[in-house]
């Protein structure tokens, strides 16, 4: 009989953290699951660390991989898995014992097709989900939620490029909520990133360049529904054109996301690093007041 939940762990030279993220999965207290091991082609001792635990537990299944980036090993993931719920699960992360139990259970008491770790309980629409999202209010990650298998297989979410590495989660979460009514939010704390100093988010290069790419595939990914949703995607070329600035990186201002921020009026966001972005002499200028603006925040413990 096919398990109720698939667990899906891409892995990709973790070694260090790979036990700990392994054994917290096979803790839980939903027991009716399988957990599939996605070698993404690594390059330390990751892969016999999968093979070991799969030689020791039948709900252990491991595929081994060419390098293709988290979301190919997703998808190879979502591909062979056999329960009717995917759970995703970074292999430098750990979970409770109980997560999986608390998210399943919101699902089938709640009818809902998505539900997502949050820090309150309550039954949204897809937009509020998506404008969360945008705004960076709801948990970009895939692993914060429990998807209904028929979500993952009727969607773009793992068509992103591997060049993509920051940001592919909220992309592909943005492909997937076009296909649900409403996502349940469930009140747990049970998913515990590990701040991992060779991680992708934390040796990143800022770069224009990136940061267009990005964006074109969220604008992708909203497709029709992109006029729904302009004044909080504004909000996010904002956070694209700060954060750039802030790490005293020069910009093009003529790439096309940075000109409807000029152009359209109506939209644009009224936040105080906006203003400086929009009505600085010059980028050293804005650099400059960026800076002293962050600094005045977390001195004073402002929320702008």
């Amino acid at each position: 009989m096919a398990p109720k939940i698939s667990v899906i762990v891409p892995v990709y030279n973790t070694e260090k953290f790979l036990h700990r993220c392994i054994d917290s999965v096979l803790a839980q207290t939903y027991t009716d699951f399988e957990l599939l091991l996605i070698d993404d082609g690594s390059k330390d001792s990751s892969g016999t660390i999968c093979d070991e635990y799969a030689a020791q537990d039948t709900r252990v299944k491991v595929f081994h991989k060419e390098n293709g980036g988290v979301s190919s090993a997703r998808k190879m993931g979502v591909e062979n898995a056999k329960g009717s719920w995917i759970g995703f699960v970074d292999s430098d992360d750990e979970i409770s014992s109980s997560y999986f139990k608390d998210l399943y259970e919101a699902a089938q008491k709640h009818g809902c097709l998505l539900v997502c770790a949050s820090s309150k309980d309550a039954k949204i629409t897809s937009q509020d989900f998506i404008r969360g999202l945008l705004l960076n209010r709801i948990d970009w990650g895939m692993p914060s939620k429990l998807y209904d298998r028929s979500l993952l297989l009727c969607s773009n979410a793992f068509s992103i490029p591997k060049e993509l590495s920051i940001g592919e989660d909220l992309i592909g979460n943005l492909f997937i909520s076009s296909n649900v009514e409403g996502v349940q939010l469930v009140n747990t704390t049970g998913y515990h990133y590990r701040e991992n100093e060779e991680s992708v988010t934390h040796t990143r290069t800022w770069s224009p360049d990136y940061e267009t790419v990005f964006l074109k595939w969220v604008d992708n990914a909203l497709r029709e529904n992109r006029e729904k949703y302009k004044k909080e995607l504004y909000q996010m070329y904002f956070r694209s054109w700060r954060n750039l600035v802030y790490h005293g990186v020069l910009v093009d201002e003529g790439v096309y996301w940075i000109k409807v921020l000029k152009t359209d009026k109506e939209n644009v966001p009224t936040s105080i690093s906006s203003r400086i972005l929009l009505h600085s002499p010059g980028q050293k200028c804005a650099y400059i007041l960026l800076r002293v603006l962050s600094f005045t925040k977390k001195f004073f413990r402002i929320r702008e």
